[in-house]
């Protein structure tokens, strides 16, 4: 089954993430505490689902082989980011007070090395079809990046403190963890990785972008919780929640044609 046919047979997807998309838009349109109380709950509920689901995953992979290990480290991850959604929510609907930074950001920082885990595990596998020439335009890409960022970024006037380091962070590790990402959309075109691999990237590269976007904005002092561009962090959450979701029911589709065989 082709991408293009599971993406027309999930209509209710894309039309799912072009409704985030004008909710976001929609809220910030009646005021912005609104649009901050929406961007935290979709946060909040987004991950929590995400983790339902990759522990499902987890434990039908029996936490063994490549597969089983990469989807342990998924699991992990997500509940890492879901704890960090928690912490941020509750600082500013409980206790008033600007989260950035705050405890978040160590459970968000350390779900990153631990889904780089993920990606190299489930690459595993298929590690003959990777090819230097995919590691050295993925490499290149991933610098580039990095390199292009803390240009347009650089501020002569900026003060190099301990924010500016937690936000630089954050784009570090993801140009890190594109190099994997993006040798698996070389993988996914040559037919190599499933769709639910092209979720995960396009997720993950939703990820890449809001990141760098909220250095930008930070720097700029121009940035608030519901702004249109979380969206792309609620995009993420729901490309990955829709890859896994695919996932399990391809398990789920094997598992019975298996019994029916038996």
């Amino acid at each position: 089954m082709t991408t293009v046919t599971i993406l027309h047979e999930h209509r209710f997807f894309l039309f799912t993430l072009i409704g985030i998309g004008f909710a976001f838009l929609i809220f910030n349109f009646i005021d912005e505490q609104t649009a901050l109380l929406f961007t935290d709950l979709m946060f909040v509920f987004s991950a929590a689902s995400l983790v339902v689901l990759s522990i499902i995953i987890a434990t039908k992979n029996r936490f063994q082989g490549f597969h089983g290990k990469a989807w342990t480290f998924f699991a992990a991850a997500m509940i890492f980011w879901f704890m960090g959604e928690v912490i941020w929510t509750i600082y500013q609907q409980v206790y008033k007070i600007d989260p950035w930074p705050s405890e978040a950001d160590f459970f968000w920082l350390v779900g990153y090395p631990i889904f780089f885990g993920f990606l190299i595990y489930y690459q595993m596998p298929i590690k003959k079809a990777i090819s230097k020439k995919m590691v050295i335009i993925s490499t290149l890409i991933a610098v580039s990046a990095l390199a292009s960022l803390l240009f347009i970024s650089y501020d002569e006037n900026l003060q190099l403190d301990f924010e500016y380091a937690i936000g630089l962070s954050y784009p570090v590790f993801d140009s890190i963890m594109l190099i994997p990402a993006l040798i698996g959309v070389f993988l996914f075109f040559r037919g190599k990785v499933n769709f639910m691999w092209t979720m995960v990237s396009l997720g993950f590269l939703c990820f890449v972008i809001a990141d760098y976007w909220f250095l930008l904005v930070q720097v700029n002092e121009s940035y608030y919780v519901g702004h249109p561009y979380d969206m792309l962090y609620t995009w993420a959450y729901a490309l990955f929640g829709f890859g896994v979701y695919n996932h399990l029911k391809i398990f789920q589709t094997k598992a019975i044609s298996k019994l029916d065989h038996n």
